[in-house]
């Protein structure tokens, strides 16, 4: 899942979103369904020898359909295997000009990643009458995958560029154990899955997912994804009395008193600079921000609430930069999809400059089957969330947004490397209504795009935070929203105007 960090994140919506990666790494157990095709995806290692695969966003490279492309056959279209063990696959491409294979390609169902493996070489195999490489695909699949079946579809690439057909295995995974004995497999190639449904993650400042990677980013096809995670920042500040209007005084001929003028709605593009909406105290040690924000997936109705409470505990440095550290609960809880359902620490690392929120990153860490999966996510240079606007102002920034896994019962998943460019605007500000209330906000827009592995991707945002406090309130991302339920600033609530 790529996360990226924009303004819908900040500091705690960035614990916002790392519970959804969270969330997407196990359930209430610390277990993984294999029908997961995103989780399982994150969590399965496959490599042909020494070389591991890597992966990209978007659908399985299909056939050239052109002469003296390859062409991939399975021994078996079925096969059983178990959990905690290593599933051998072997791949024959043969072609009428000879084989050199460069890349192997690997989908899980409808995911939305693929595998990409570089190779070379290859052991000679004959294949009804024609010449063939073999290739042994190596699956490591961890000891917390639940029974199931999953389909995994293959395809390769040889030197000229072209790509070969597509074939699909059936995987019925077993309870760890002794080993099953495979399955005949049928006659027909199963027809590969349709393309993935987007899951939402909530949108923000980070890709990822993210999003993304948003953005990013990730998760379970029916659970709100990785487009990016709200942003709860600044603590309130106390709403200014207004002086009462002094009566004027009488003169010979009395004068009627003026009858005042209803203030009009802020509009986007109207009010003052988005400093309004920037609270200094969410930065300050010892604030502490409790908030319950719900995601809902725009296509399928699926929802997730997550429940944070975060305090900022000391000034110290993350990847050599001087920050302040938060330390945040999360709960992700899903009426929709309980499977999904979470509980992770996180630390997040900002530093507020003048006007300027820096965001370096965050760390999480989350338990799974008695094994604790630590989880860091960096942004370089810093993501900036910029008050210093006026309405119609805008600006660009650029980074590169790293997220280190750490190994889970032995299993170490690769380390990602996600750049975004993003741009924000001030629209100004408007009136938003949230199930927390009704708040003059700040309304920004984000364009964001992501480069994962040589694939590019776009996405849009609009995020609303609340005049005086800096409460994130709600994201609207690709269809996809997150809005605030309730907050609280040092045990103060959040209401509306």
């Amino acid at each position: 899942m790529q996360l990226r960090f924009s303004r819908s994140w900040g500091r705690i919506g960035a614990v916002m979103a790392l519970s959804l990666l969270a969330a997407a790494c196990s359930d209430d157990d610390g277990t993984i369904s294999p029908a997961d095709a995103n989780t399982m995806t994150q969590a399965l290692e496959l490599k042909v020898g020494d070389s591991v695969a890597t992966k990209a966003v978007g659908e399985l490279p299909q056939g050239s359909n052109q002469p003296g492309e390859p062409t991939v056959a399975l021994d078996d279209d079925e096969i059983e295997a178990r959990a905690g063990s290593t599933l051998d696959v072997e791949l024959v491409f043969t072609t009428a000009t000879g084989v050199d294979l460069s890349s192997i390609f690997a989908k899980i169902g409808d995911a939305s990643q693929y595998y990409q493996i570089p190779v070379s070489g290859g052991s000679k195999r004959a294949v009804n009458g024609k010449a063939g490489v073999s290739y042994t695909v190596s699956i490591a699949i961890p000891p917390f995958i639940e029974p199931g079946t999953f389909a995994i579809r293959f395809s390769g690439r040889n030197a000229q560029g072209l790509n070969s057909n597509a074939v699909q295995l059936l995987v019925k995974l077993a309870q760890g154990g002794a080993a099953p004995t495979p399955t005949a497999a049928p006659t027909a190639t199963p027809t590969p899955s349709a393309a993935p449904t987007p899951t939402p993650v909530p949108t923000a400042t980070p890709t990822a997912a993210p999003t993304p990677t948003p953005t990013a980013t990730p998760g379970p096809t029916a659970v709100p994804t990785p487009t990016p995670a709200p942003t709860a920042t600044p603590t309130p500040l106390p709403t200014p009395t207004v002086a009462p209007t002094p009566t004027p005084a009488p003169t010979a001929t009395p004068s009627p008193t003026p009858v005042p003028t209803a203030t009009p709605t802020p509009t986007p593009g109207a009010g003052s600079k988005a400093t309004a909406c920037l609270n200094p105290t969410l930065d300050q040690i010892g604030t502490r921000v409790e908030q319950v924000i719900r995601s809902t997936d725009g296509q399928s109705g699926a929802d997730l609430t997550t429940t944070s409470d975060s305090v900022v505990m000391r000034s110290t440095t993350f990847k050599g930069n001087n920050a302040n550290e938060t330390e945040s609960t999360v709960q992700a809880r899903s009426q929709s999809n309980p499977e999904v359902n979470s509980d992770s620490t996180t630390y997040s690392y900002t530093r507020l400059d003048g006007t300027t929120l820096k965001i370096f990153g965050v760390v999480t860490e989350a338990e799974a089957q008695g094994f604790t999966i630590t989880t860091t996510i960096s942004n370089e240079p810093p993501a900036e969330e910029r008050f210093d606007l006026l309405p119609g102002q805008s600006y660009t920034q650029s980074y590169t947004t790293t997220q280190e896994n750490g190994s889970v019962g032995g299993f170490q998943i690769p380390p990602t490397e996600t750049q975004f460019t993003v741009k924000t605007t001030y629209v100004g500000q408007e009136s938003v209504t949230v199930p927390a209330g009704t708040f003059n906000a700040c309304k920004f827009t984000e364009d964001a795009t992501a480069t994962f592995d040589g694939q590019t991707s776009t996405s849009t945002a609009t995020t609303w935070m609340a005049v005086g406090s800096g409460q994130f309130l709600k994201s609207v991302s690709e269809g996809d929203t997150n809005e605030l339920i309730s907050a609280s600033i040092n045990g103060e609530p959040v209401t509306g105007n």
